[in-house]
């Protein structure tokens, strides 16, 4: 699989539309030359939802940006740590995230013209997924590694410190009305997280029921034309029959009569 890391990276480049026949055709010709396991892994590859496409771009076309991102995610990162020890200071943390903020933002701006050349249509919930999907690639260790390689296949959600990227820390305060605000808090975020995760899955199923759609009329057409090709070798064979059995029951013609 490693011999393959360029055509993989190529892949993962092309104009999203692109994408699974490029993929299946690679697939195919592994598998032609005797190497099923690596033709399996690369058909596995998902097609990558619309903003996942878009940040595999920006990783190409911007890798000084995104390096930028991943620099402020690190600050990030250290001072939630320290943060979390009591050695370190909520408005450090704040400068930190601010600095992140200042890189996601820019960023998306530059997905603005990514969609617009590609002729997708510039939403702002694309746009609300490409900067939720930047913010967590900042922090989380697996984010940031396909953030870094452009192979992004769909959105990511926070988990560990990247669930804490973007929050605001006030000062502490006690009573039962802090409690219930942030118990109304929590309940929002976990119903946003149900709807956050309902909406990847029915993503993910929409890109893979248009992938096997189109397998599904790539093999039609191949079966299509395996029939055609074998009712023209049935015809040809009948003919060939036919006339077999006409010089087998007609004889020799042009020979001299016995007298």
């Amino acid at each position: 699989m490693r011999g393959f890391q360029r055509e993989i990276d190529h892949l993962f480049g092309l104009p999203l539309n692109e994408f699974t026949s490029a993929r299946n055709e690679l697939a195919q010709r592994l598998k032609r030359e005797g190497d099923n396991g690596a033709a399996d892994e690369i058909r596995a590859l998902r097609k990558p939802s619309v903003s996942a496409w878009t940040i595999n771009q920006l990783s190409r076309l911007e890798p000084d940006a995104v390096r930028d991102l991943l620099n402020a995610g690190d600050a990030v990162r250290k001072e939630q740590k320290r943060l979390l020890r009591e050695a370190g200071k909520p408005d450090s943390l704040r400068d930190a995230l601010a600095k992140e903020r200042k890189a996601i933002n820019s960023l998306t701006e530059r997905a603005r013209s990514i969609l617009q050349q590609a002729g997708r249509p510039i939403t702002e919930a694309t746009l609300q997924r490409i900067a939720g999907t930047l913010q967590v690639a900042a922090v989380e260790n697996d984010g940031r590694e396909l953030l870094k390689t452009g192979r992004l296949t769909g959105d990511l959600e926070p988990t560990g410190f990247g669930a804490f990227a973007g929050a605001e820390f006030p000062p502490t305060r006690s009573g039962s009305t802090h409690d219930e605000l942030s118990d109304r808090r929590r309940q929002k975020e976990e119903h946003q997280q149900r709807v956050t995760e309902a909406q990847q899955q029915l993503r993910e199923l929409e890109d893979a029921a248009r992938d096997a759609e189109s397998e599904a009329k790539n093999a039609a057409d191949a079966a299509a034309e395996a029939q055609r090709t074998a009712e023209s070798a049935r015809r040809a064979a009948d003919d060939a029959a036919a006339e077999l059995n006409e010089l087998r029951h007609s004889g020799p013609r042009g020979g001299r009569r016995r007298g």
